[in-house]
């Protein structure tokens, strides 16, 4: 939506005309699906107008869209550090890209924490080499310090969304919200980016019963395609979560609570796009 334009012709398709950059760190990001998903978003907005629109036009307006995404695929840490200090030199150069008459919408890091284990392991063997034995680091501090001191930088520059992902790698407790036991994520980044966060969702996929212990290879095939469609079926979640933040106030929080499934969205992934599940 912030790529697209706000409107072709008469027909409002909703977009905000912003160049975005993506920092796809985990090398996940997939053109041809993105491409696709606009595709389609333009099309179901085209098709509710009086006039039918070829597939040339919504073409057209997916291609122009995309023109102003800017995709960065450092592979190192000290590689992404380097990129964000010299962003703005791109993004200002109008003579190597088309969106010099654009505003920055969002800036999104994709898995910040996909150098981490890497980091960890330089940091170990630069000081096992100079003491003989491992210290904790502080390496990974400091290239998160760094990260968070750009990240904001570029956020006032640009006065433009930052948007990140990381996985949550144990679950550290459980609270109770909306009559449910939740689990309470925590991530292995360091705290000088949870403090950063200001707005964490945590999004995870139902899960799907796992094959019963001591089945028998025919009966796993025979439960194959029930399996199969109950994957397909599942839905995924995303929910607010205060559990690391201090800066929530108590009647955000409150109201929060009193909201059905406390804010909880209920969504599927298809073909087409993300579908979000709307009450009756």
């Amino acid at each position: 939506m912030l790529l697209l334009p706000a409107k072709h012709g008469d027909v409002i398709l909703g977009g905000k005309e912003s160049a975005v950059v993506v920092f796809d760190l985990g090398n996940n990001l997939s053109m041809l699906r993105l491409q696709k998903i606009m595709a389609n978003h333009v099309q179901s907005s085209l098709g509710r107008s009086s006039e039918p629109f070829p597939v040339a036009t919504v073409n057209s307006i997916v291609r122009c869209s995309l023109e102003h995404l800017h995709v960065v695929r450092p592979q190192t840490s000290v590689s992404l550090l380097a990129t964000l200090t010299n962003l703005h030199l791109h993004l200002f150069n109008t003579a190597s890209h088309v969106s010099a008459n654009r505003s920055v919408g969002s800036i999104i890091v994709h898995s910040v924490d996909a150098f981490l284990w890497q980091d960890r392991l330089d940091d170990a063997e630069d000081q096992a080499s100079d003491t003989g034995f491992v210290q904790k680091t502080s390496l990974i501090s400091s290239r998160f310090r760094d990260l968070v001191a750009h990240l904001r930088r570029l956020q006032t520059d640009f006065s433009c969304l930052i948007i990140a992902t990381s996985s949550a790698l144990s679950t550290t407790a459980y609270t109770r919200i909306d009559g449910q036991m939740v689990p309470v994520l925590r991530s292995h980044v360091p705290n000088v980016w949870r403090n950063f966060v200001t707005v964490r969702l945590i999004v995870q996929r139902d899960t799907v019963r796992k094959f019963p212990l001591g089945i028998s290879v025919e009966e796993a095939v025979a439960e194959a395609s029930q399996r199969r469609e109950a994957i397909d079926k599942s839905v995924f979640s995303a929910r607010l979560d205060w559990s690391e933040s201090d800066d929530w106030r108590e009647e955000t929080r409150a109201a929060l609570r009193a909201m059905e499934g406390v804010g909880k969205i209920i969504f599927k992934i298809t073909a087409s796009g993300v579908l979000v599940e709307m009450d009756d």
